[in-house]
């Protein structure tokens, strides 16, 4: 089967198929961002939605989707600067052309602040990534928290120079959290010469489930 075959079908406006292609046969959607070197993603999603396939970049290629923000805001600007420039024409009015003006300032601000984040090397962003993994250790929040779309707004709002990792990154900064303790807690130990261990022991509310406690 030829390649135009293959990936056949209506045309595409959105900007994510820079770095996809369907795959009819399949109703597959493949990643074809670069990782290292010459090795492509090559996930397979199924079906076209964008929606699906922006959400794949901004989990997986954070650099990739932020370029790709930056095209669609692009492309926003340039429709509604064209759109306002006709009814400008149409209405003689050249207020309109200064809120055109407004309009693309406002846009040029937002991917502007985009690329003023926190490195993640800095001293400002390992504050606000610890204070967020220590909120999660406190409140048993899963770490599928930073995913949601409600809640990255929100951390958007209140300082968006914060890069807000995703969940996969999170699990791995637990899981060096715990190595952490652990060791402090075994060396803890180490040094001790006695020690009193409290158990408690109980029983959920209709029998369904048994507990032990260790202090």
């Amino acid at each position: 089967m030829s390649l135009s075959k293959l990936f056949a079908g209506r045309k595409r406006n959105s900007s994510v198929w820079k770095w996809f292609k369907y795959d009819a046969s399949s109703d597959k959607s493949v990643c074809l961002v670069l990782l290292d070197g010459e090795k492509v993603c090559n996930t397979k999603l199924c079906g076209k939605n964008p929606t699906n396939l922006k959400l794949h970049l901004a989990r997986n290629h954070k650099s990739v989707h932020v370029e790709l923000e930056e095209s669609e805001l692009k492309k926003l600007s340039e429709k509604k600067q064209t759109g306002i420039k006709r009814k400008a024409v149409d209405e003689n009015g050249p207020t309109l052309l200064e809120s055109s003006s407004n309009q693309n300032q406002t846009l040029i601000q937002c991917i502007n602040r985009r690329n003023t984040a926190w490195p993640i090397n800095s001293h400002e962003h390992k504050i606000r990534l610890n204070s967020l993994i220590q909120m999660i250790i406190a409140t048993c929040n899963p770490v599928t928290l930073v995913d949601n779309v409600s809640f990255r707004k929100l951390v958007n709002t209140l300082d968006y120079k914060f890069s807000l990792p995703a969940s996969a990154k999170i699990t791995s900064l637990l899981n060096e959290e715990f190595t952490v303790l652990t060791r402090k807690l075994r060396d803890f130990i180490s040094e001790g010469r006695r020690f009193t261990i409290c158990l408690d022991g109980w029983t959920k509310k209709g029998l369904t489930a048994s507990f032990l406690g260790i202090s």
